[in-house]
Order: C-alpha cells, then sequence, then structure tokens
C-alpha cells in the first residue's frame, strides 16, 4: 500500500512541477514583451513633448495633418494651398487619428503627430522580438530587441512625426510573416495562407506609408533567396525554392495588396490627376535615384560608416557580427536576415542621394545578425574582439561613444545659453558603457557588453531629449520668432508674412495662413493688412525696406534675433516689421 500511495504521490508531484514551471514559461513569454514596451517608453517618451517642432519634413507632415483634419479632406494631403502629393496618405491618417483622439490644448503642440511614431517604433521591436523567436530562440530575439529599440537612429526617428518608423512597423510585420514562409519551406514544410496573407498585408499597409520602399525591399530579399537556394549550392533540399514560391501566394497576395492601396490610389487620381504622379514619381523618386537630391549626397560607404553612430550602442560587435555570420550563410535563419539586408544595403550605398534614415528598414536583419553571433556561447570573442574586425570595430564604438559625451556636453554650450549640470549625466553613462563593454569584451562576453551598454544608452538619451535638445535655443529660430510675435499687442491672431525665412515650422508654429512670399509681395501684404507683421530674412530686408517705401509705408523693426539653421549650417538673423499703430 506504501508503494501504491507512494506511487500516487510521485506523479502528483510531477504533474504539480510541471504546471509550476509551465506558468513560470508562460510568464517568461509574457514578461519579454512587457520589458521591451517597458524599455520603449523610456527610450522614446523623453522629449517628445519638449523637442521644438523640427525642420522640414517634420514640419510638413505636421501642418498637412493638421489641415486635413480641418477641412474633413482626407484624401489629398496640401501644404497651405499647395498639394503634398511626394508621399501616400497613411502617414497622414495615422497622425490624424492621434489628433483627433487627443485634442491637444494647443494646436501648436507636436506631441500628437508623434505619437504613431512612438508607437511604430515600439511595435517594430516588439516584431523584432518575435523574428527572432521565429528564426532563432528568444535568447537571440531578446537581445536583437533591445539593440534595435536602443539604436539612434530609431530613437531619433521615434520622436519625429515622419513616415519613417511606420515604414519600419510595416516591415518588420511583412518580415515576421516572410520569415515564417521561409523557415518551413527550409524545413520541408508548407506555410499557412494565414502567414501569406500578412505578409501581403504588411506590403499594402507599407505601400501606402511610403509608396514602393517596402515592395522594393521584400522583393530584394526574395529574389536573393530564392537565387542563392537554386545556385547557391548552401542547401540540401532541392525543393526550398519551390516550397517558398508556392507558400507566398503571389497571385492571390498581389490581389490583397492592390485591395488595400488601390481605392486611395485610384480616388487621388481622379481628385489630382496627373499631378500625383508627377509630384511622387518625377518630383521626389527619380532626383533621389539619378543624383543627390537636395545636396543629400555622398559616397559609397556612408551608410556603412555611420552605422558606427546610427546603430549605437550595438555597433560595437557589428563588423566582426556580419563577417561570422556570413560564414555561417549554409543557415536558413541567418541566411534569411542577410538576404533581407545585403542587396538592400547594397543598392543604398550605390543611389547617390544619402540620408541617415533610409536604412532604418534593413537594421532589424543587422539587429538579428549580431544578436545571433553575439549569443553563440562556443564563439570564442576574446579571439574574435582582437583581430583585425574586432579591433576596428571596438575603436570605432569606442570613439563613437566618447564623441557623443562630448556632444553631451558641447550642444548646449555652442547652441543654449551654457554649460547644463545634466550633461553630466549622459557622460557618466557613456563612460560606463565603454568602460563595461571594454571589460567585458575582453573576456569574450560580448552580450554582457552588449546589454550594458545598452542599459547606459537608457540613462544617456533620456537627460539629452528631455531637457538639453530643447534648451538649443540657437536653433529653434522659429519658436524664438513666434514668441516674439505673441508678445506684441494681438500678437495670436495677427495675419503674418515671411520673407527669406520661409521654415515649415514657422507655419506650424503660427497656425493661421502665413503668407510665404517675396519682398514685393510683402510690402503689398502690409499695405491691405495694416494690423500684419512681416518675418523677414536678414538678406532680404533692404528688398523689403526698399519695397514698402515705394508703397508710401514705415515698417519699424519690434524684434530681431540671430539663430543657426541646422538643416543647411548657415547662420540666421531674423527681424520682425510691423507698421507704427499695428
Amino acid at each position: 500500500m506504501a508503494r501504491a500511495s507512494g506511487a500516487l504521490i510521485v506523479p502528483q508531484r510531477a504533474v504539480s512541477v510541471f504546471a509550476v514551471q509551465k506558468r513560470l514559461a508562460s510568464f517568461g513569454s509574457l514578461l519579454s514583451p512587457l520589458l521591451l514596451i517597458t524599455l520603449c517608453a523610456a527610450l522614446y517618451l523623453p522629449g517628445i513633448r519638449s523637442i521644438p517642432v523640427l525642420d522640414r519634413d517634420e514640419a510638413r507632415f505636421a501642418v498637412a495633418t493638421r489641415q486635413m483634419v480641418a477641412s474633413g479632406d482626407l484624401l489629398r494631403p496640401r501644404f497651405l494651398d499647395a498639394d503634398r502629393l511626394n508621399k501616400p496618405v497613411g502617414i497622414y491618417w495615422l497622425q490624424s487619428a492621434s489628433l483627433a483622439a487627443f485634442h491637444p490644448r494647443s494646436s501648436s503642440a507636436i506631441w500628437p503627430y508623434r505619437l504613431p511614431s512612438v508607437i511604430a517604433a515600439a511595435f517594430a521591436v516588439l516584431m523584432t522580438f518575435q523574428l527572432g523567436r521565429i528564426l532563432f530562440d528568444e535568447r537571440v530575439a531578446s537581445l536583437a530587441a533591445v539593440l534595435l529599440a536602443a539604436s539612434v537612429l530609431l530613437v531619433g526617428e521615434a520622436h519625429q512625426a515622419t513616415t519613417d518608423a511606420a515604414l519600419l512597423a510595416s516591415t518588420t510585420g511583412a518580415m515576421a510573416c516572410l520569415a515564417s514562409i521561409y523557415k518551413r519551406a527550409a524545413e520541408g514544410l508548407d506555410s499557412s495562407r494565414l502567414g501569406a496573407a500578412g505578409f501581403w498585408i504588411w506590403l499594402g499597409i507599407g505601400t501606402l506609408i511610403k509608396g514602393p520602399v517596402l515592395a522594393a525591399v521584400s522583393a530584394a530579399t526574395i529574389g536573393t533567396l530564392l537565387w542563392v537556394d537554386r545556385h547557391g549550392a548552401v542547401d540540401s533540399r532541392g525543393d526550398v525554392g519551390r516550397r517558398f514560391r508556392l507558400g507566398l501566394h503571389p497571385i492571390a497576395g498581389i490581389a490583397i495588396a492592390t485591395l488595400i492601396v488601390a481605392p486611395w490610389l485610384g480616388a487621388i487620381t481622379l481628385v489630382a490627376g496627373k499631378n500625383y504622379y508627377h509630384q511622387a514619381i518625377t518630383v521626389d523618386l527619380l532626383p533621389r535615384l539619378r543624383g543627390s537630391y537636395q545636396v543629400h549626397g555622398g559616397p559609397p560607404g556612408y551608410y556603412f560608416v555611420s552605422s558606427a553612430i546610427a546603430f549605437w550602442p550595438g555597433s560595437l560587435a557589428v563588423l566582426p557580427a556580419v563577417i561570422v555570420a556570413y560564414r555561417r550563410r549554409a543557415e536558413a535563419a541567418v541566411r534569411f536576415c542577410l538576404a533581407w539586408l545585403a542587396p538592400s544595403w547594397i543598392a543604398l550605398e550605390i543611389i547617390p542621394t544619402k540620408l541617415p534614415h533610409y536604412v532604418l528598414p534593413l537594421y532589424p536583419a543587422l539587429a538579428l545578425l549580431v544578436a545571433v553571433v553575439t549569443s553563440d556561447v562556443a564563439a570564442d570573442w576574446r579571439i574574435m574582439m582582437r583581430r583585425a574586425a574586432g579591433l576596428v570595430g571596438g575603436v570605432a564604438w569606442a570613439t563613437t561613444s566618447l564623441g557623443l559625451a562630448i556632444a553631451a556636453v558641447a550642444l548646449p554650450i555652442a547652441f543654449g545659453s551654457g554649460f547644463m549640470m545634466i550633461s553630466v549625466v549622459p557622460v557618466i553613462a557613456v563612460i560606463a558603457a565603454v568602460v563595461s563593454g571594454i571589460a567585458f569584451a575582453r573576456e569574450g562576453r560580448m552580450r554582457a557588453a552588449l546589454l550594458s551598454a545598452v542599459g547606459a544608452a537608457v540613462v544617456f538619451y533620456a537627460p539629452l531629449l528631455r531637457w538639453e535638445i530643447p534648451a538649443l535655443q540657437q536653433l529653434w529660430n522659429s519658436q524664438k520668432a513666434v514668441a516674439a510675435l505673441n508678445q506684441t499687442r494681438g500678437g495670436n491672431e495677427r495675419p503674418v508674412a515671411a520673407v527669406g525665412y520661409q521654415e515649415p515650422s514657422l507655419v506650424f508654429l503660427l497656425d493661421r495662413p502665413t503668407a510665404l512670399v517675396d519682398a514685393n509681395s510683402a510690402a503689398a501684404f502690409l499695405a491691405e493688412h495694416q494690423d500684419g507683421a512681416v518675418l523677414v530674412d536678414e538678406r532680404m530686408r533692404p528688398s523689403f525696406i526698399e519695397a514698402a517705401h515705394h508703397r508710401g509705408l514705415a515698417p519699424h523693426q519690434t524684434w530681431a534675433g540671430t539663430g543657426l539653421d541646422y538643416s543647411n549650417g548657415d547662420r540666421v538673423r531674423l527681424a520682425l516689421f510691423e507698421l507704427n499703430g499695428g
């Protein structure tokens, strides 16, 4: 009986232990996303209110969204009286929904327009975590997600009301579905129709966000995988490519993506006609492919070199990790990430127009490769970091880190009111990151080195975004000009014209019909609006004064200010004019 009784007790204990383990595993699976959301909040929310609206793209998107909500026309984005059709409508819908949901007290508050970018950035981090679980394991997934979350480029884009964070969200959503299809094909399994539908749905959403960008990245990834699986002799299964193609369900998928995009595309074609295609293709897309669009150029290698900053703090291990990942390309999961990363990256290096955010849709793949290589407990990172790639990467990372610390101190001195005590916090955080990163790397503990650097990065970003950047008054010319105008009699309601200085941030902050005109038109404006004010760039001042005198007007200056145009590095000198008794 004792044995029988014991025989009954042991299974009960085993079941009890199994149940506890199952609950702990379930809790762990839930805990990781919650921790990632907390990390994203710590990274992306500081500064979202306090950093003034940025020129030029953010301000243009925000003004067009505000006009869309005010007019009720959710089809045709406009900036003042001109169509803004160089980008599709998706981001305007997201920002309109945020604006309608939160109803900010001030119409010139920028944070509601930025919230979609914050949410999209956090979603991209969560989807990168999901990608890591699909392709590798939870250990790799968590490291890749935190590296992406803390990267300088994504932190910057999460604080801007532009398309790039939303594009990244749709990219990670599409790639998660695509990775599942490819992984199952590599394992000799058929994919689900639901996964294929998800890919094409995300492709349609991404197209509404930023046109053909996601389609181009997806096509490059799929084409590379099909070519390598057929000609690269990296997999013994000869039917991988066929299963992958069939798993995509391309005919039904293209129909799904078309159903998402076609209604707006057809409607805007009816309303705007050829003007939409002229702006989107002839004015916006083709010049970027032919030359340095709006003087945003750079040589091949620009994105590789700039990744030392843009992917910081994860850039510590990028160079050796990519080399090791290439050697492991026979692994289907690694091959998928390389196919996502390499062809599109090379294409961007070749295209003459260079802007830092162009490479953002590829950063999840980079984060996954760094995470899987550095999470390999069998790899001897003590040796890797002492070889040429490791040494070059480590020196570049340490130099970049110290450069960021110096910038945290120098920026308020150069462009603000002087040294800020809060600048000490980012400096301490960076020094801690460098010391711990180097110490762990020398011991071969690269995962610990990267995680400690991410922890330091959180401390680095918060005061910089919340207090230091908003204090750089030399950069916020529109904010200073509008503040000066509002201090004049009736300043909140006065009609305004701008000559020479016509930044979109000025239009956003004024939140009223604003005339962006030449000197003669500004004089005519002042003659017509006796209570109006004219903001004049110093270079246009003589022409404006002469034109006003020709009309018998005697405008007098009520304010003058100087600053720096961070878009081009030029000094800015502004003056505000009104008529006597205006």
